[in-house]
């Protein structure tokens, strides 16, 4: 008798046979607990059935658990946004110094974060990007280079406030570099994100249906997420969209 099981057993009938007992708990009926709990005459005993039903029983919800869960389902879109930014700054003051993992190519080197910022001068100077590309950008994601060709819809830079100091970070996180040589580039993919960001909050709700892959139709995928025909392993290659759309 699995555990979940809740079935009520006939009232008056003091042992089950091993059909009666599949008939009365179907899916909760359990082979080994009841082999285990047979008399020698191949049946089990009302007590000995809710003893076991009893011991398979989910355990009570903690107190005040079964209101928080019936708050969080009656909460309003914004009582549940209000609840998400409180969990953020809470995650934030408990992370808020100690280090953060810089991933870029084959480094991954650990930088000081305090007060849940980053200096992009220390990361810099660790990295040497500057002596390499002179008048380069440096920003930090959350996102990995395969993350952000997978969505890029998604992809953001961590913020910044002044320019030059990451914002906003957790101590004992990992976040990724990316190095832009233009500054003017820069500004303006962050001005795209920022743009993109705003019409998603504009947008229907998330619930909406994403789209269709209309490969076969002759009109090819623009994100690898909606496409039937590449592979989970390998959202870059394209050579079998193409084939079906005509174009390849």
């Amino acid at each position: 008798m699995g555990a979940g099981a809740s079935a009520r057993l006939p009232e008056g009938q003091d042992a089950f046979t091993e059909a009666e007992l599949r008939g009365i708990l179907g899916d909760a009926f359990d082979e080994a607990a009841y082999k285990g709990a047979a008399a020698e005459d191949g049946r089990v005993s009302a007590a000995k059935v809710r003893e076991i039903l009893a011991a398979a029983a989910p355990p009570p919800p903690a107190e005040g658990e079964e209101a928080a869960e019936a708050e969080a389902a009656a909460a309003t879109p914004e009582e549940l946004a209000a609840a998400a930014a409180k969990a953020r700054a809470e995650e934030l003051a408990a992370r808020a110094d100690g280090e953060a993992t810089v991933v870029y190519n084959m480094y991954n080197e650990a930088f000081p974060v305090t007060a849940n910022a980053m200096k992009a001068s220390d990361v810099d100077e660790m990295y040497c990007c500057s002596d390499v590309m002179p008048g380069c950008v440096l920003k930090l994601s959350t996102f990995s280079t395969a993350q952000r060709q997978a969505d890029p819809d998604a992809f953001t830079y961590v913020d910044e406030e002044p320019e030059g100091t990451f914002v906003g970070l957790l101590a004992n996180a990992e976040y990724h570099l990316y190095v832009i040589q233009d500054a003017e580039q820069a500004r303006q993919d962050m001005e795209a994100i920022r743009a993109r960001q705003a019409a998603d909050a504009a947008a229907q709700p998330s619930d909406a249906a994403p789209p269709e892959c209309k490969c076969l139709e002759g009109t090819p995928c623009t994100n690898p997420y909606h496409c039937n025909f590449t592979s989970d392993e390998a959202k870059r290659e394209w050579d079998e969209r193409k084939k079906a759309s005509g174009l390849g």
